[in-house]
């Protein structure tokens, strides 16, 4: 059967004029709707975030016949920075 107005001319209600006559049916309606959209950001992959290591890089420096200040200072040092600028884009 489907909802006519209340004067009986035979026109359809319109689809507010339901949830008007009856507010427990809008608002389960409702209900319904946030229970859907809550179950759904739940079960929704996030790809914004990707999981991702810390690269690590190794390196060793023999200097023969140096002291290990000297390597440090000149050699081991500037590496170490040169390694820290680098950037993936």
């Amino acid at each position: 059967m489907l909802p006519f107005n209340s004067n009986g001319d035979g026109f359809m209600m319109k689809f507010t004029d339901i949830f008007i006559r009856r507010p427990v049916l809008a608002l389960v309606i409702s209900f319904v709707i946030i229970i859907a959209g809550l179950q759904a950001v739940r079960s929704l992959n996030v790809r914004q975030y990707p999981r991702s290591e810390n690269a690590t890089i190794t390196v060793s420096t023999v200097y023969i016949g140096a002291s290990a200040h000297l390597v440090r200072g000149f050699i081991t040092t500037p590496l170490e920075r040169g390694d820290c600028s680098c950037r993936r884009y």
